[in-house]
């Protein structure tokens, strides 16, 4: 009867969306009820007046067309949230990467970050970094092989980006990224592999210049550590060396003064002159002594100097390191 048929109907993934509308000469709630257990659209009493009829089938068929609409901008809303949130989170990953690349204090951390970073999205990648003094080439199995260098040795010049087969290149002054499983397969997920991997390859270019500068920085801080303790020593000597003086200077005076008095009894003076001399000499090495007090000053900003000398000597700089004592040059 028509309660099977529309329940077949519903049960058929082909036909399962179209409207039925039941023509029947029982109209009795039980009978409505049924058709509409059945999943019909609506429910026509014999008789019936054609036109309406033709109306209510037109309601049907526009109702049906609404219906299929919703549901189809549904599921395009719902593919379009999946593709928010998926590249969301890829994204995220991304940002991951920039924050922690102005962590790194090496170009071999930094090489760890980027190629644990790909391997997020399933990716196989090879990094090669440079810089002045250190070429560093890595893959997810440690350092480069000879032929894997060369690989990208080779590449580095083919432009900022290049593809060939399912293996994608990208390059800039101090970095090269060497993608080796592209899902060429997956057109879609290709081209954001190739954004993600452009996007990280520029943030690592960033990245190795700060460390490049940071290593500058830590090796001229390093040449004034040297510097400091070598003017240290020059300075302690040259202090040793003025106490040494003062002290042989005061010697040498008080020689002097009993050298003096001890002649008297040859030079055959009289009382007065022997006074006058005397008080001459006296009055000349106490001005010179005088002078010898006054150069404790310089004594004293000796020691201030060596004492910042000292300290300035004792910091240490160490590339490797996360955290630098004394001084962050980061």
């Amino acid at each position: 009867d028509g309660y099977e048929t529309c329940s077949r109907l519903r049960a058929n993934t082909a036909t399962r969306d179209l409207p039925v509308i039941f023509l029947s000469g029982h109209s009795g709630l039980e009978d409505r009820m049924r058709a509409y257990d059945a999943g019909g659209s609506d429910f026509i009493s014999k008789p019936f007046v054609p036109e309406d009829a033709q109306r209510k089938a037109g309601v049907a068929i526009r109702h049906n067309r609404r219906q299929a609409a919703v549901v189809a901008n549904n599921h395009a809303t719902t593919d379009t949230a999946m593709i928010a949130m998926t590249s969301l989170g890829e994204t995220g990953v991304l940002l991951k990467f920039s924050r922690g690349a102005l962590s790194c204090r090496t170009l071999y951390s930094l090489a760890e970050l980027a190629i644990e970073t790909m391997g997020t999205y399933n990716i196989d990648c090879h990094i090669q970094l440079r810089s002045p003094s250190q070429v560093l080439t890595l893959t997810p199995r440690g350092v480069a092989s000879p032929l894997e260098e060369s690989i990208i040795d080779n590449s580095k010049d083919r432009g900022r980006i290049f593809s060939f087969k399912n293996r994608l290149v990208i390059n800039y002054d101090s970095v090269s990224l060497l993608v080796t499983n592209m899902p060429v397969a997956d057109e879609d997920f290709c081209g954001r592999i190739r954004d993600h991997a452009a996007t990280l390859a520029e943030a690592a270019e960033a990245a190795v210049e700060n460390i490049n500068l940071r290593t500058e920085a830590i090796f001229r801080a390093n040449e004034l550590r040297d510097l400091a303790d070598t003017s240290r020593k020059a300075i302690e000597a040259l202090r040793t060396s003025f106490q040494e003086m003062q002290f042989a200077t005061r010697l040498e005076l008080e020689a002097m003064t009993e050298a003096i008095e001890g002649m008297y009894v040859y030079l055959g003076l009289t009382d007065n002159q022997e006074i006058g001399i005397c008080k001459t000499a006296r009055d000349s090495v106490e001005r010179v002594l005088a002078i010898l007090e006054r150069s404790q000053d310089l004594d004293s900003n000796f020691v201030g100097i060596v004492e910042g000398l000292t300290k300035a000597g004792e910091y240490t700089f160490s590339q490797e390191a996360e955290s630098v004592t004394a001084i962050e040059l980061w």
